[in-house]
């Protein structure tokens, strides 16, 4: 059975045919389309038999550019609508929806994360300083964009020499999918990052750097749809740790014969930073017997990892670095032993002699820890 519709319907029926995933035509259209047709009844005539006709209905040429105008507008929309479609399908591909971020904070640098799913590792890497340099990676996440619940992640590379001193870190933040959005700390600046703090849209990059006079907090806060990351006020959370505000003294490690600890303490009122190694040479007399190798761990103990950590310390608090005695014979049958060490510590430098007998075969240090063993 054939239903009777009348002209409006069967335009609506063609647009809404062609006009893919485009919403249904709008009241202002269906006035549009009924004016049309009114102003157009009012002088029609009957239509020559070699006019075109389209599912059955003859069109006039009035009727004609009104319907298409009306079928550009309904496409366009169509068009843009899938365009948008399509990007925030795309979004939610690379990017996983997740919930708000509770506060997190991560130590980086400490230990090593196989990287080679990072994007942002092999940047860093071109950049050390030095070919020799190690590049360690870590990731702290996830930061979720308020607008989308997309989750990002902040990846922090870290370029250390042979002995596990850091050269710099670069932090950037990536999406799932490993691309960089942006670059919070670039390793240039030679600050090594030792936390990142995430809280809501806020990140807190805590670094430390020798040249710059201590441990800074570098805030930054991330724009509500996760493009931008603005920049806050620097504010330095403790000093170099100097010859005035420490104390450094030698005692046994915990192994008996085979270490000893160097120990630095805070003697000041305010915290003090500092990172690496304490410089150990082995004296006897006017003679130096053996500077001690800078290692970031040994058979007794050390850093896990491969970066020396960065060592904040509050009033009183203490911070040692292991030192690793070997026995064995220099060839001639003895190992030569110091009757004195010198200590060095911090920048600039705290200095101690030490009346102390250490064998100086294959002396060792590792780098300054918080606490009282040497290790972490």
């Amino acid at each position: 059975m054939t239903t009777n519709r009348s002209l409006t319907e069967e335009l609506q029926s063609v647009l809404r045919a062609h006009s893919l995933d485009a919403p249904e035509p709008s009241a202002a259209i269906d006035d549009i389309l009924a004016r049309t047709i009114e102003a157009d009844s009012s002088d029609e005539q009957p239509a020559p038999r070699s006019r075109p006709r389209v599912l059955g209905l003859p069109l006039r040429p009035a009727i004609v550019g009104v319907a298409a105008s009306v079928a550009i507008v309904l496409v366009g929309a169509a068009v843009v609508n899938t365009a948008r479609h399509k990007g925030s399908t795309a979004s939610t591909a690379s990017l996983s929806e997740g919930s708000a971020a509770a506060t997190q904070q991560n130590r980086v640098g400490a230990a090593d994360k196989n990287s080679s799913g990072d994007s942002a590792a092999p940047s860093a890497a071109a950049e050390c300083a030095r070919p020799s340099d190690r590049v360690s990676a870590s990731t702290v996440g996830p930061l979720t964009v308020p607008q989308t619940g997309a989750r990002l992640s902040v990846v922090v590379t870290t370029c250390t020499d042979a002995s596990g001193v850091a050269t710099g870190s670069q932090v950037d933040v990536v999406s799932q999918t490993g691309s960089s959005l942006a670059t919070l700390v670039d390793r240039t600046r030679a600050i090594q990052a030792d936390f990142v703090i995430v809280e809501g849209t806020r990140i807190t990059v805590r670094g430390y750097s020798a040249r710059l006079g201590g441990a800074f907090d570098y805030p930054f806060t991330m724009s509500p749809d996760g493009t931008a990351f603005t920049a806050g006020p620097t504010q330095r959370y403790a000093a170099n740790c100097v010859a005035d505000n420490v104390r450094v003294s030698i005692k046994n490690g915990p192994i008996r014969d085979r270490t000893q600890l160097v120990q630095v303490v805070n003697t000041d009122i305010y915290p003090c930073a500092l990172a690496g190694y304490p410089t150990v040479t082995a004296l006897s007399g006017s003679t130096t017997r053996a500077v001690a190798a800078a290692t970031i761990a040994g058979p007794s103990g050390g850093v896990s990892g491969s970066v020396a950590p960065v060592v904040v310390l509050t009033p009183g608090a203490v911070a040692t670095a292991l030192v690793e005695l070997d026995t064995q014979t220099d060839g001639t049958g003895v190992c030569p032993a110091s009757d004195r060490v010198r200590v060095s510590v911090g920048a600039p430098a705290r200095t101690v002699t030490i009346p102390v007998k250490l064998p100086v075969c294959g002396l060792q240090v590792h780098p300054l820890v918080p606490g009282e063993t040497g290790s972490n």
